[in-house]
């Protein structure tokens, strides 16, 4: 997933900053990449057999909502802090991507997403912020200050069929980023509240211990009103035959558990 796009970077909400053109912008290192088939779409380990179950991803774990005309999602969370999932010789970097999006996992052509990279290297944990307009992959937001417990909150609004504004905002520091995102022609038919394991180098490192990520004032809409979460469906992460979380679903919260 990259975006090419122009960032406005609003500090303390009251100074506003042209940001570099795409060439200059840094990239996220490593690369996320939301694993898809050939035709565009997520791959899945497990499907679920009825809307009740939850369906079970190599990379993904959350909720899907899936509806027609999709126009705005949103959702907040707290930053946690990451640790070491396992002996931590596999791999030398573990990290979670923190995702709210349109379009995310099954629109072949197109995807609007935001949200918070962690990354734990040698014991030290790291945030970044990233905004995507898929095809295209995720570019960094730069000067979007971050830590651990740091409350976060994403929305998403289709502009028209192939470019969508993103609102990234740390409630803890006051700092909002707006981004208007061209990207190839949205389905609408996705509202997506997910963790992403990241990929690196074309494989998938053990997913770093995030303990639980708490989505809350879920919401998405359509042109016509707000629409009902509580029929979205749940993907849980499995890895090697383990399944590393647990999701459940309120009305308006969406809380994912590493276990």
């Amino acid at each position: 997933m990259h975006f090419i796009i122009s960032f406005v970077l609003a500090l303390a909400a009251t100074t506003v900053v042209s940001m570099p053109s795409p060439k200059t912008r840094p990239e996220i290192a490593p690369t996320l990449h939301l694993i898809r088939s050939a035709d565009g779409s997520h791959m899945l380990t497990r499907q679920a057999d009825s809307s009740s179950q939850p369906s079970f991803s190599p990379n993904v774990a959350g909720a899907i909502l899936n509806a027609t005309a999709v126009t705005n999602v949103s959702a907040s969370f707290t930053i946690s802090p990451l640790s070491v999932f396992g002996d931590g010789n596999e791999a030398d970097a573990f990290g979670v991507a923190i995702i709210v999006g349109i379009d995310a996992l099954y629109c072949p052509n197109a995807g609007a997403m935001a949200g918070i990279e962690s990354i734990v290297e040698n014991g030290e944990a790291s945030y970044s912020a990233f905004i995507t307009a898929f095809p295209q992959g995720p570019v960094a937001v730069p000067g979007f200050n971050l830590s651990a417990g740091d409350n976060i909150a994403i929305s998403i609004t289709v502009t028209n069929a192939t470019s969508a504004t993103v609102v990234l905002t740390n409630e803890s520091t006051n700092q909002t980023v707006t981004e208007v995102t061209p990207t190839g022609t949205l389905c609408m038919q996705e509202a997506d509240w997910i963790i992403e394991d990241m990929e690196s180098d074309g494989s998938l490192p053990p997913l770093a211990d995030f303990s639980s990520v708490n989505f809350t004032d879920v919401s998405a809409a359509t042109s016509s009103g707000p629409l009902d979460i509580t029929g979205a469906t749940i993907f849980n992460m499995e890895q090697n035959n383990t399944v590393l979380t647990s999701v459940s679903a309120l009305p308006s919260e969406i809380d994912i558990v590493f276990v």
